[in-house]
């Protein structure tokens, strides 16, 4: 069987290309050197590919073995090559059907199909079309060959490719020419030829196709026109193995049609001096047997017979071709008396034939049992149809007899669609107006927080108003009577601040920006002083108070103690609200254990008439008054809040009826929320001790101005409340110089043109408010020294966090004391003489190692935080700070002083007290001793001295408040 490969573009080039490069056994042992010296996986793989591509021809089998070890080093990891992967499949493929091993061939095609896309090979699809065709071409299943033939010609067609259309012509032309169907397999013959004579097309190509179609003539003489345009081509090409291929068959045409054996044998004995192909040789050595059998010349016969046998066994040559020999052997052994031999050769050639017919029956059976199937197919075709048209005609009975059925339930599956889609549309109407409904009461719901917060605030200024006057009433007044009406209004202002501050607190749950600050709380002190706070409007309701605790008495917790003194005093006031005269109210302490941990409960119960049911569950709404049937006040915000504060902590509060004998005899509110244990970090001094320490140091402060020259210092005021205002320049213009703004873009105007020593600017202004004028305050070179003190009613940490971070030197909260505001003006007036006495001592001098002054301010944040670090340790001096900045203390004194106006000392000092001002207000101390403790100050007299000097208030004062 003569080896199919030759029509095949891809593959010719490949073997000229290696014939070119690597014919020479010189270059095939260059090849293997590379393989064993590469680095490369990839290198490797080409080495292999070029190996395989040479030995195709004349050791096909290495061949393979050279293709697939390639492809080991092609599908490696550290390699990615597609094209030459896609290269060693297709000589793979090709080489495994010139060994007839079919699965092999097959299953490298099928390979090439999956991977098409990866190989990025324009015509890879069709060449893997082709040589499936060719395996089952030689498998003799033509119905399928001719399928994946046409399959290649159509994909061709796709690529435009002249020479791929014209090949998958020619192997359809095969097909039929193996088939015997002489007419098809001319015509397909013809159009293969026509397509490689256009441009691109392969004069090679075009020689193997007139090659073929040469064996379906009957003329001689055209036979051998076309034989030399054949052989002229190949020639023309330098394929020597073509070309000897080429001369056998026009020797075969001189021998077979025309009897002229000397002619035939001249070509035949050139086309063995044309190759050095073994396999090819052999054919020629065979042909030429023939002729001389048929010449008589029996010695030469037997000779050139006998050593194509040889070799083509040897080659695993063509099976038909070496029974043809075999048979021509026995007769020529025969004619020449040689029996022995001849009865060899015949039986021999019987085996051979029984082995080829048994093949060709298998083949023949197979393609009967393949056409017989589809027979059976149609047939089954056929009568499902015959089938099919009886139940029609059944259906069309049918159809006639329940047209009117089909006709009714179509109405009334209308009418129940429509239905159906009228409900569901009432139902969306329905759910939009509920979602809408639900949106309005949100909003309505925001709306009311949000006028609620924007009330609070607005309620500050006025509330600053009254309480500061009040303040400065009480100083003043002798009058006893008067000094009493005065307290009692000053006292009901605080306590419309703590309404104000639940409305802020509940704004700040609804905006998630309300967190808790734990701190270490000795439990019982905390609990009795906030019950025992509600001593005297117990007595004067006559209401009896019981503390009760079942805890450990030295317990300490990590609580915010802030937020946990509001649910208790909320829940401590309702109480003793709504207990009868001669009652009592009880608080207990208590714990349990539960799968979630251990949990705190505190319980305060009153001797009231209890809630009603209906009330029970609405109790904790935001604004809900119940139907007590008694007018007895209160805004509906307080146990909503503790409700809200209850969860922030993790835990909840509930509310019940407490029933003896049956009967309501008071109301139970139980709070329970994690219990977290915690070691006090300083030692709980009584209050006691702190009173009269506190005691001790009170002495009056007398604010002196701070005068340059004979000249006050000079204020700018801006405040957008004309009351307010007018209130700040009475309260200032004693002691300094003011002046006033309506906003920061006024006050921006003024600083243009005057100078001022201090500011005092609210937040909320129209135009530009107090935080939008510190920017543009920063951005000028002159004002960014300027002490700012920010007198705003927004009190969130958000808004402190933000003022700081733009540099102010304090922010104050409205309602402030008269007192706080004078002491904190007159500390940052103070501060600022004495950073400009200094700088001016300074002028003229040019101190060494100084930092620039791009990080001086690095250096004061790196300072602060040293002191912070060591904010409980009392024995921290500057000696301490200087070494751990790692500078000299003359040189610590200069910078801390020109940043800030304070010795070092007062720095520290100056740390210390803001630290202790942030405990108190946070309420994360029970008393003065613990937070002096917390900041370093043993001294109970000094600290409570420097306290009032820099605030205007004793941390007493300001912790009980």
């Amino acid at each position: 069987m003569k080896f199919c490969l030759k029509r095949l573009h891809t593959v010719f080039f490949l073997v000229l290309f290696c014939f070119q490069f690597c014919a020479a056994q010189q270059e095939v042992d260059s090849l293997l050197h590379v393989i064993d010296t590469a680095k490369t996986e990839k290198v490797k793989a080409q080495a292999y590919f070029h190996l395989a591509a040479y030995f195709i021809y004349n050791n096909t089998p290495k061949s393979i073995e050279f293709a697939q070890k390639g492809l080991q080093h092609a599908r490696s990891k550290d390699c990615h090559c597609p094209r030459t992967e896609y290269s060693l499949l297709d000589v793979l493929a090709w080489g495994a059907a010139e060994v007839s091993d079919w699965q092999e061939a097959e299953s490298a095609a099928l390979e090439i199909l999956e991977k098409e896309t990866y190989f990025g090979v324009e015509d890879a699809r069709t060449e893997a079309l082709r040589i499936l065709g060719f395996v089952h071409t030689e498998q003799l299943n033509y119905e399928k060959a001719l399928d994946y033939y046409e399959q290649a010609l159509e994909e061709a067609k796709k690529l435009n490719s002249v020479a791929d259309i014209g090949a998958a012509y020619c192997d359809i032309a095969r097909i039929y020419h193996k088939q015997k169907d002489v007419e098809n397999a001319k015509k397909f013959y013809e159009l293969a030829m026509t397509e490689q004579r256009k441009e691109g097309g392969h004069r090679f190509f075009l020689a193997n196709i007139i090659s073929n179609y040469i064996k379906l003539l009957d003329d001689p003489t055209t036979k051998l026109s076309l034989m030399d345009t054949c052989l002229a081509i190949y020639q023309e090409g330098g394929n020597v193995e073509y070309y000897a291929d080429g001369l056998r068959d026009k020797g075969l045409i001189y021998r077979d049609d025309l009897k002229n054996y000397t002619k035939a044998l001249a070509l035949f004995r050139e086309a063995l001096s044309s190759t050095e192909e073994n396999r090819g040789k052999a054919y020629t050595e065979g042909e030429m047997a023939s002729a001389f059998f048929e010449m008589n010349q029996l010695d030469s016969a037997g000779f050139y017979g006998e050593s194509a046998l040889k070799t083509l066994k040897a080659e695993a040559g063509d099976p038909h071709v070496i029974n043809k020999l075999t048979r021509l052997l026995a007769r020529v052994y025969l004619k020449k008396r040689d029996f022995d031999a001849a009865l060899q050769y015949f039986e021999a050639s019987i085996i051979q034939s029984d082995s080829l017919y048994s093949e060709e029956n298998k083949a023949q059976i197979a393609e009967f049992n393949a056409r017989f199937e589809n027979e059976q197919k149609e047939q089954e075709i056929v009568r499902q149809q015959l089938e099919i048209a009886r139940r029609e005609q059944t259906q069309n009975r049918i159809l006639l007899v329940g047209g009117f059925l089909i006709l009714l339930l179509l109405s009334i599956f209308q009418w129940y669609f429509n239905r159906q889609k009228r409900l569901k549309r009432e139902s969306e109407l329905a759910l939009k107006l509920q979602k809408k409904e639900a949106e309005n009461l949100r909003h309505l719901d925001n709306m009311k927080t949000k006028f609620f917060a924007n009330i609070s605030h607005e309620l500050r200024t006025p509330l600053t108003l009254i309480m500061s006057p009040l303040e400065e009433a009480l100083t003043k007044t002798k009058d006893a009577a008067l000094k009493e009406e005065l307290q009692l209004a000053h006292s009901n202002s605080k306590k419309l601040l703590n309404l104000v501050n639940e409305i802020l607190d509940l704004s700040k749950l609804e905006a998630g920006k309300l967190q808790l600050n734990r701190s270490p709380v000795h439990l019982q002190s905390l609990a009795r002083r906030i019950f025992f706070s509600f001593q005297s409007l117990a007595q004067l309701r006559r209401v009896e108070l019981i503390f009760k605790n079942n805890l450990p008495e030295d317990l300490t917790l990590k609580l915010d103690n802030e937020k946990f003194e509001k649910i208790l005093t909320n829940l401590i006031s309702n109480a003793i609200k709504f207990s009868k005269s001669g009652g009592k109210v009880q608080l207990t302490l208590a714990d349990e254990r539960s799968a979630d941990g251990r949990k705190l409960i505190v319980q305060v119960c009153d001797s009231g008439n209890g809630i009603p049911e209906s009330d029970l569950e609405k109790v904790f709404d935001r604004y809900y008054q119940g139907r007590t049937g008694k007018l007895v006040g209160g805004t509906g915000i307080g146990l909503a809040l503790s409700k809200e504060l209850a969860q922030l902590f993790g835990g909840d509060l509930t509310a019940e009826n407490v029933v003896e004998s049956g009967a309501v005899c008071g109301a139970a509110f139980t709070l329970h929320i994690p219990l977290e244990e915690s070691r006090p970090s300083r030692p709980v001094m009584p209050e006691e001790a702190d009173e009269a320490l506190d005691g001790k140091a009170k002495t009056r402060v007398v604010y002196q101005p701070v005068l340059q020259g004979d000249k006050k210092p000079r204020l700018l005021i801006v405040e957008d409340n004309l009351e307010m205002l007018q209130f700040l320049q009475k309260l200032l213009s004693a002691r300094y110089d003011c002046h006033t703004a309506g906003d920061g873009r006024e006050a921006l105007e003024k600083l243009d043109t005057e100078s001022f020593d201090l500011i005092i600017s609210d937040v909320m202004m129209p135009e530009m408010d107090g935080f939008e004028f510190r920017e543009a305050l920063n951005q000028k070179k002159s004002g960014a020294n300027i002490p700012f003190v920010m007198l705003t009613a927004r009190s969130l940490e958000s808004d402190k966090l933000r003022g700081f971070t733009l540099g102010v030197d304090d922010y104050i909260t409205k309602p402030f004391s008269s007192k706080e505001l004078l002491a904190r003006i007159e500390n940052l007036l103070r501060n600022k003489a004495r950073r400009e006495e200094w700088l001016k001592d300074m002028q003229g001098e040019n101190p060494e190692n100084d930092p620039p002054e791009s990080a001086e301010r690095q250096l004061l944040k790196q300072a602060e935080q040293i002191v912070l670090d060591n904010l409980d340790t009392s024995e921290f001096k500057v000696t301490d700070l200087a070494r751990k900045m790692g500078y000299s203390q003359r040189q610590l004194t200069r910078i801390i002083k020109k940043l800030t106006g304070l010795s070092p000392v007062g720095f520290i000092l100056e740390i210390r007290l803001q630290k202790a001002r942030q405990f108190i207000e946070r309420k994360q101390f029970l008393t003065v001793s613990e937070v002096r403790y917390e900041v370093g100050i043993e001294s109970a007299a000094y600290f409570t001295t420097k306290f009032k000097e820099r605030f205007g208030k004793s941390p007493k004062d300001m912790l009980s408040g």
